[in-house]
């Protein structure tokens, strides 16, 4: 039946942004009446607009901003009484939205207190503001000043996100035959600009004798010059462009100066209050760090001091800090009053550790001027005493073994006397076993690396570079030292110990696991990843090992499928996922949270905050019955094959034809039923085609070997191979479809070979609380790894917040392995579209 009056490929309407709209979609004039009854109408594939929805035979609603002119094409049905008609449509949102300035054209005020001018040698630090609405689909600004609109003060940049930062240069005086800097006072072309005051006093020039001698004076002129700086800035989403011309003002410091003649106050840039002194500008951080009592010490404390800034600036100690309490220096320090050096020997002192608060002064003054300005900062020193901080090791120098491949959870730790103070570790001898490295926080992160395969003997590797066993495969080390360093904070004690780890591979065998990972669409990867990073959810205080990519916060949404299965070649596995494994969409469940227990004791060791995975082709406890019973096509037979049979596929094809070059033209030439060719006497030499090798014409002779054309075989997705067992000789097997399932998939693949249950997740192995029985394998995707006591806490966080993860599509179309025989890459493995999978 035909329910649409227009065809496929229309555009139905173009649409803006943000407005409200009603697009009826073309359905027959004698259908639109009962559409809402008994003729359904869906969208079955493509995406509508996002904003508006399909009510009834119309896409309504209010279309979301969109960076650029965006299509959007759907396919549509109608369908009525089992019959059904489907069309392809689309609609085009316009975009995209120009960037709009809030930032006021002209000059800027850069100056301290916004005053639109700013001196040489001063620090501009300044935010150009504009924004975009099309920032909520995805776009951001970038501020730049194109090649030719104009230029920055010398020392000032333009940042991308449109700040203006740096210290400006001043434009210092020039030589004496730059004349007065008028019009046509010096050689042509010699300076950039005319940069010449005119006189106030109404003469702009002076012919001889044209007044009475004396009364014209000259005004008095700064030593540095005076610019404006014009430049113009772009700002751009990526799509769409908005400019606007700004101006600084660059002032000399000699500018602003009482015996000044030529400045004019009534122009709104200078105020009464102007001073050429500019305020100091401290570099020293507030907090100064340990220092060791009795002992002596030199601390500088600076500011910002160009040759080019006027006036001196002295150091001064006040009484009182901001916060009102007394501002003491050190015992044995003094402060220098002109270099601002603060130097002495601190006596002895007995507590370990003691805090001084002080407030220094910094005063920029010009001798024999009034003019004078200061800047106050709060400094802090802790002064460590004569009770050392001791560090001693509390883990011992044995740190047992691992297994290849295997998550490592080891760390080792030492405790110091220093209050409030964290021990930092790092390896100073030996090294670790490949793959695993040593954290600042003590954690032994990673999975040792493991490649080929295990024997008696140890464990083989191949080079990186080889594929192939040979004479030069080596064996990894079963025993690793290395030392480590345990440090305090500020580095006054340190202690190192050599540890042990050992290596061992149960039953000389080597163990990979598989995962499930989605290809999540750009928009999706964004929002998983701004979710897992909030720091609201996921507070950083209560995550264990969080520089361990194994646990911490996971940064990628993925799912164990089946730990410790025996290493061996990726064909294995390839043969082990042919079946009950094909493309499909999971459903995100509830959060759950399980903890992971030392094994043999109560004492938690990490918890974990994780989706409940659910398998839709699954019944509760995962029995699905593994394949049934389908209609039969035709029966296969004992000389059937899936390989094409055309002629120019199968070995030794019926001969076709040849085109030979000649000298005088191109010859066709068909095999049948032998070759014959001619040479420049007219002599005709005649060869059995399957024999023919080649021709020497020189000794007129041929070249007869037995020969086989080029093979050409198509390597099809269903090709039968002789190794199959998805169907019988006779066809009977065709009738099975294998369910595709978690459970189906997991029992394939525990054919491969041995499974070692250490592998299996801790949380995994775990009795849980109120509970005798261990979780056992669960379909979950970790969210994070958290510190005994603490998932309780982001769990009602996450739920407070009504965050949700059911909205992301957990679309599995291949298999993770991290390591196969030969390789400790991971490699992914693709479920194909076998016709008897569903």
């Amino acid at each position: 039946m035909d329910f649409w009056l227009t065809p496929s490929g229309k555009t139905l309407d173009i649409i803006e942004e943000r407005k409200s709209k009603t697009i009826e979609l073309p359905l027959k004039d004698s259908l639109i009446p009962i559409a809402n009854n008994n003729v359904n109408i869906s969208i079955i594939s493509g995406s509508i607009p996002k904003g508006m929805r399909l009510e009834g035979h119309s896409l309504v609603g209010t279309p979301f901003e969109v960076p650029r002119d965006t299509p959007y094409s759907f396919v549509v049905r109608a369908e009525q009484y089992g019959y059904f008609d489907d069309r392809t449509y689309s609609v085009m949102v316009q975009g995209p939205d120009n960037p709009i300035w809030v930032t006021p054209d002209g000059i800027l005020p850069v100056g301290p207190n916004d005053v639109y001018f700013i001196l040489d040698s001063a620090i501009i630090d300044f935010q150009l503001i504009a924004y975009d609405p099309d920032t909520v689909a995805g776009d951001n600004l970038e501020y730049y000043i194109q090649s030719g609109e104009g230029e920055l003060p010398p020392g000032i940049t333009l940042t991308p996100d449109g700040r203006l930062q740096g210290i400006t240069e001043p434009i210092l005086e020039i030589e004496a035959v730059a004349g007065t800097g008028n019009f046509d006072s010096n050689n042509f072309s010699t300076y950039p600009y005319d940069f010449g005051i005119i006189n106030d006093i109404g003469y702009d020039h002076f012919e001889f004798d044209t007044t009475e001698w004396d009364e014209i004076f000259k005004s008095k002129l700064p030593n540095k010059l005076n610019r404006f700086y014009e430049f113009i800035v772009t700002i751009s989403d990526g799509d769409s462009i908005s400019k606007r011309k700004f101006q600084i003002y660059l002032v000399g410091d000699d500018f602003l100066r009482a015996d000044n003649t030529i400045m004019r106050v009534s122009n709104g840039v200078f105020t009464a209050d102007n001073s050429y002194v500019r305020t100091p500008v401290w570099l020293t951080p507030a907090d100064l760090g340990y220092k060791r009592a009795n002992n002596y010490m030199t601390i500088f404390l600076d500011v910002i001091d160009l040759n080019t800034l006027v006036g001196i600036i002295t150091y001064e100690v006040q009484k009182y800090n901001p916060d009102g309490t007394d501002s003491v220096l050190p015992p044995g320090l003094k402060l220098d009053y002109y270099s601002g050096e603060l130097a002495g020997r601190v006596p002895y002192q007995t507590a370990v550790t003691k805090e001084y608060k002080f407030t220094i002064r910094a005063l920029r003054r010009v001798p024999n001027d009034p003019e004078k300005t200061h800047k106050d900062k709060t400094f802090t020193i802790k002064l460590l005493g004569e009770i050392d901080s001791f560090i001693q090791w509390i883990t011992p120098p044995e740190l047992g073994t691992i297994s290849p491949n295997f998550n490592s959870n080891l760390r080792v730790d030492a405790v110091t006397t220093m209050p409030n103070t964290p021990v930092r570790y790092n390896i100073v001898a030996g090294s670790l076993p490949p793959g695993l490295s040593l954290s600042i926080e003590g954690d032994i992160i990673g999975r040792i690396k493991s490649f080929g395969v295990a024997n008696k003997f140890g464990i083989t590797v191949f080079d990186s570079n080889r594929t192939t066993y040979d004479k030069h495969i080596t064996t990894i080390d079963r025993e690793y030292r290395f030392t480590v360093r345990a440090r305090d904070r500020a580095g006054y004690s340190a202690v190192d110990r050599e540890f042990i780890l050992k290596i061992t591979d149960p039953d000389n065998k080597l163990y990979s696991n598989l995962y499930l990972q989605p290809l999540l669409k750009d928009t999706q990867r964004q929002a998983f990843k701004e979710l897992i990073n909030n720091h609201d959810y996921f507070h950083s205080e209560f995550i264990y090992r969080p520089s361990d990519p194994n646990y911490g916060i996971q940064k990628n949404m993925r799912m164990l499928l089946y730990a410790g299965i025996e290493t061996k070649e990726a064909s294995y596995y390839v043969s082990a996922i042919a079946k009950n494994n094909k493309r499909k969409r999971y459903r995100m469940g509830d959060i759950k949270t399980a903890v992971a227990r030392l094994t043999g004791t109560r004492k938690i060791v990490y918890e974990v905050v994780y989706i409940d995975v659910i398998d839709p082709a699954e019944n509760g406890n995962g029995s699905t019955r593994k394949s049934f019973d389908a209609r039969k096509k035709e029966n296969i037979k004992v000389d059937q094959t899936m390989y094409d049979l055309d002629r120019d596929s199968v070995e030794r094809p019926d001969p076709f034809g040849l085109e030979i070059g000649a000298r005088h033209g191109d010859i066709q030439h068909k095999f049948d039923p032998y070759l014959i060719v001619e040479d420049r006497f007219g002599r005709q030499l005649i060869v059995d085609y399957e024999n023919l090798y080649g021709v020497d014409y020189k000794s007129e002779s041929f070249i007869q070997n037995p020969n086989e054309p080029w093979r050409f075989r198509p390597d099809p997705e269903n090709t039968i191979k002789a190794d199959y067992d998805g169907m019988t000789i006779d066809g009977f097997g065709k009738r099975h479809k294998y369910i595709s399932n978690v459970h189906h998939s997991r029992d394939n693949i525990r054919n491969i070979g041995e499974t070692e249950i250490e592998y299996l997740p801790l949380w995994m192995r775990t009795s849980q609380i109120n509970s005798i029985e261990s979780l056992g394998y669960v379909k979950a995707i970790p969210l994070c790894f958290c510190k005994p006591g603490t998932s309780k806490e982001i769990y009602t966080t996450l739920k407070r917040h009504d965050v949700t993860f059911k909205n992301f599509d957990f679309d599995i179309d291949r298999l993770i392995i991290d390591s196969t025989e030969g390789s400790s890459d991971e490699q992914y493995l693709v479920f194909h579209n076998y016709s008897y999978n569903v």
